[in-house]
């Protein structure tokens, strides 16, 4: 059973958020996500650099909430990775370096395989078409946007669901055919949950655009909303705090969801465009 790490309680009491932790330390969000949750460890040398930016220990870092005698704190820290002995300035060095280009051939790796994975779809795509050239193909895994009366010639990928009132669990990807092809920074959802209605069905495909790194978008608008535990379909607005200050926060727009979430640990990643009809 994973164990919730004081990591939390110790970014919030420094008043970092997850975005701002994840920038500074050079480590991602979901990575510090899932640490602070339990689901996964992390390296002694993120650790560190997490514990000198929050002006901490490991040790502190890594102590379970459920604990806090000595042999429970012993015991939280065998469960991570195991942490080495001290290394001079020459090795810290080849050490960081032989993790970055793990890192970066992680990184080749991933994008080789989703190459070679869209290169597979396509071909199966161009398979199915000719065989099928009239219907849809569940085997193909292809989806044509339906009721339009232009031309739909122009395949784009669904990079998966997001979840809408319910959980998104279906990360399978899809080839979608529409009728122009997508803008620079653009990709495809697929819809999962109620909670968007009228406006996005369930089950809807739908154009969002990228949005990270921008700030806030216009009030009003839909936004794709990421945090540790995943990405979520939502409205942004605004409203005053206690104190009067404004702040960001989500909602739906179905009244079956009335619940309001604010802005907190995550950040905003697309700007909903269009509904694929």
């Amino acid at each position: 059973m994973s164990e919730k790490k004081s990591l939390r309680k110790v970014r919030k009491t420094n008043g970092y958020t997850l975005q701002r932790l994840s920038d500074e330390a050079g480590v991602s969000v979901s990575a510090i996500g899932n640490f602070e949750t339990g689901a996964r460890g992390m390296s002694h040398e993120n650790l560190e650099k997490i514990a000198e930016i929050l002006h901490s220990t490991v040790e502190e870092i890594c102590r379970t909430e459920s604990s806090n005698s000595p042999a429970n704190q012993t015991e939280s820290l065998k469960k991570q990775e195991t942490l080495p002995l001290k290394s001079s300035p020459k090795e810290k060095y080849l050490e960081q370096r032989v993790a970055e280009l793990e890192e970066q051939y992680s990184h080749i790796s991933n994008m080789l395989s989703e190459l070679q994975k869209g290169q597979q779809d396509i071909l199966q795509f161009a398979k199915v078409q000719s065989i099928y050239p009239q219907t849809n193909s569940a085997e193909g895994k292809v989806v044509k946007e339906s009721s339009s009366k232009n031309v739909l010639r122009f395949p784009a990928r669904c990079l998966g669901s997001v979840a809408a009132g319910t959980p998104s669990q279906d990360e399978t990807q899809t080839i979608v055919m529409l009728d122009r092809p997508l803008d620079p920074g653009n990709y495809l959802l697929r819809v999962c949950g109620a909670s968007m209605e009228p406006e996005i069905s369930d089950g809807s495909y739908i154009e969002v655009q990228d949005f990270r790194g921008k700030g806030f978008p216009k009030k009003g608008s839909i936004v794709v909303y990421a945090d540790g535990t995943g990405a979520a379909l939502k409205q942004f607005t605004t409203k005053r705090d206690e104190e009067g200050n404004r702040q960001g926060v989500l909602s739906s727009i179905n009244p079956d969801y009335p619940e309001v979430q604010p802005l907190e640990d995550g950040a905003i990643q697309a700007v909903y465009m269009r509904t694929l009809e």
